[in-house]
This record gives C-alpha cells, structure tokens and sequence, in this order.
C-alpha cells in the first residue's frame, strides 16, 4: 500500500541538498579557485533557456593544493566562510569561521603540534572586541598519541583549565577503533562505542549513552558510494524501534519499524534534488538489490517494498570509473542527471532532467567554474 506526495519546489532549497556536495566531487590538477552556481531553467518554444543563476559556494586553494577559504551563499550573499593559514610545511596553524559576509570571525581554532607534525593541542576562541580585551578562550583540546603514532585520548578543557570531558580510544593491531569511551568532569562514562569488524570493512556499531535510558546498534552494509545502515534503539536490551536508512547522496529511503516484532513497517523513499523535492510513502518490508558491471562498478540500484519497486538507480562511468549520468525511477518520477568534464577531467556541470510526456526537460544545473595556477 502506497501514499504519495509530490511536491515542486520552484524556489532554491538550502545548500545542505546540493547535489555537488555528494562523494562525487572530486578533482585533479593544481586548482586555484572553484565557483559553484545553481542555474534554474525554463521552456521558450520547447528550447530550454536559463532562468536563475546563483553563486552556492567559493572555494579557495593554495598552490600546494590546500584549502585556504570556503565560503557558502544563499539568496545572492554569503552566509559563512571558513579561513585556513598554513605553515610552510603545509599544517594548518588557524581555522576562523565568519557569519554573514562579517568582517569579524565569529570562532577561530588554533593547532600546536608535536616534532612528528602531529596536532597535540586544539584552542578555540570566541571573537572578542579589542576594547574588552583579547579574544575569549572558550576550550582547548590536549590530544595523547600511543608509540606507534595513533591517537589514543583526547582531553576537552574549558578557559579555566576545569576537564569539561576526556576521549579515550581502544585500537587493534590496525589502528582500527575498537571502542571510544567518553567521560566527564569527574571521571565518569558518559558514553561509550564498540566497533566491530568483518574483515577490512566496518559491519557493526554499539553506542551505549548513560545518561539515557535509550541505547543504539548499529548494522553496516554499506556498498562502495551506497549508504546503507539500520539502527535498533534499545531499552533493558530490548528492541524498541528498528531505523534504516538507505542512501547514495542523491535519494534518501528510510524504513522504520515503531516496535520490535511488527510485521510492516514505514517506508519514506525522499529525491532531495533542486529545485523539487519528492517524497513516497509504503507500508511493507525494504529489500535491497545491487548490480554491477564488469569493472565491478555498482551499475545498479534497487529498492523493493513488498512486490512495489520503490527506487530504481543506475550509473554509467567513464573509462577513469568516474560517475558521468545518474538515472531515478521513483512512482511515476523519473529523473536523469548527467555531466559534463573539462579537459583535465573535472566536471564543470551536472544537469538535471525530469522526464515529462515521454521526453526530459532540462530543470536545473550545478555549474564549477574551475581556475587553474
């Protein structure tokens, strides 16, 4: 049984939703400067013409191809930046985060590090007017390492030098975390987390928070880019809610079961994507199929919920085994989103369609302009 709602947002979602901040975006060469912009199109005479055109993000690099700003817009002005300066061995000394285009920083976190370059102290500052004074010292972190260079305990502090929590880490022979414990002030475990692994690949996380009655397990089955989770919350060891969550950044499928034993459960299938978003609803069980091509890529996503078909995804690469077309089927949507790559193999579009009438028109576009040292 399925409940459907359909809604076409025609005003510009929040950046949080932009397709470009997915695990797809990824360069080469010795970039100076990318300049995401969302471009919003319309139909003239069946000729699709560009409508809207917003700059998202500003994202600044050293020549050694550090990130020095990042900055975020909305509505035509910037709404945060972050700052970095680096040494001349290239570690980061500061990190200042600015609010609204201000010329004060609203925080900056400053980094020590030991002779083996490792960061073993953290100060975080709130910006002060320099009438009242010096900038406010809000914490500061103090990180241990083990022989072998790992990090094994981490200690927050306030301006006064009281221990506001101290991080203590378990590793395996791998430097794999085997269990994070999390004490206050006086010493007490106010959470702790067991890892577990299958071979090389994370399969299973316990989040045990004294400070709730409610505890958490969490079950991995992730797939390459395929975010692919359930979370049973506990009480007295036993299951009182079963969470999963399915994801490759693009759609979004949620199953939730309100007690442990039901027979159906509630199936949220969501598609995010500027500038609409959509969301399907299904009472039943979620299943799962993965499909892969030769170069044992995942070429193929589906999503089941009793005998509907709730998702269907595929992906098509390039010779390099880059993503360069998406395609969505989901109820009576169906959506293509492909790319366009420079010469140096960055992409500098990506293009979404929506299928109407048997043919796809052009809605909107994710535009890097991307210049080079």
């Amino acid at each position: 049984m399925r409940s459907v709602c359909i809604i076409i947002i025609l005003f510009l979602l929040s950046t949080a939703a932009l397709a470009v901040d997915s695990a797809i975006e990824s360069t080469s060469e010795n970039i100076e400067r990318i300049t995401v912009s969302q471009v919003t199109y319309c139909e003239e005479a069946g000729v699709p013409k560009p409508q809207k055109r917003e700059t998202k993000r500003i994202e600044v690099f050293s020549q050694q191809g550090l990130p020095v700003i990042t900055a975020l817009h909305t509505n035509g002005k910037e709404y945060s930046r972050v700052e970095h300066t680096y040494d001349t061995a290239g570690l980061v000394l500061e990190s200042r985060y600015y609010r609204n285009a201000s010329a004060n920083f609203t925080s900056k976190t400053q980094f020590s590090y030991d002779s083996s370059d490792r960061v073993i102290e953290e100060k975080v500052y709130e910006y002060w007017p320099p009438l009242l004074g010096p900038h406010r010292l809000v914490e500061r972190i103090e990180i241990t390492y083990e022989r072998e260079g790992r990090e094994i305990l981490r200690v927050r502090t306030n301006q006064l030098g009281a221990v506001l929590s101290r991080t203590k880490l378990i590793l395996d022979k791998d430097g794999r975390a085997l269990e994070e414990s999390v004490f206050d002030g006086s010493n007490n475990l106010t959470s702790r987390v067991i890892y577990e692994y299958d071979d090389f690949c994370l399969s299973k996380i316990s989040s045990i928070n004294n400070l709730l009655s409610l505890n958490e397990e969490t079950i991995v089955s992730d797939v390459d880019f395929i975010f692919d989770r359930k979370i049973n919350t506990l009480s007295s060891e036993s299951v009182v809610q079963s969470l999963r969550r399915v994801s490759d950044g693009y759609f979004e499928i949620v199953e939730k079961y309100k007690l442990a034993g039901e027979a159906e459960g509630n199936v949220r299938v969501s598609l995010p994507v500027e500038p609409f978003y959509v969301s399907l609803e299904y009472t039943g069980s979620l299943k799962t199929a993965i499909g892969r091509n030769a170069q044992r890529d995942v070429s193929l996503f589906e999503a089941f919920c009793g005998d509907e078909t709730v998702v269907i995804a595929e992906y098509s690469y390039d010779s390099a085994g880059l993503i360069t077309s998406r395609e969505y089927s989901a109820g009576e949507l169906h959506l293509s989103i492909d790319y366009t790559f420079d010469s140096r193999g960055n992409w500098i579009e990506e293009r979404l369609y929506k299928e109407e009438s048997k043919k796809f028109r052009l809605l909107s576009a994710i535009e890097r302009i991307i210049e080079y040292y």
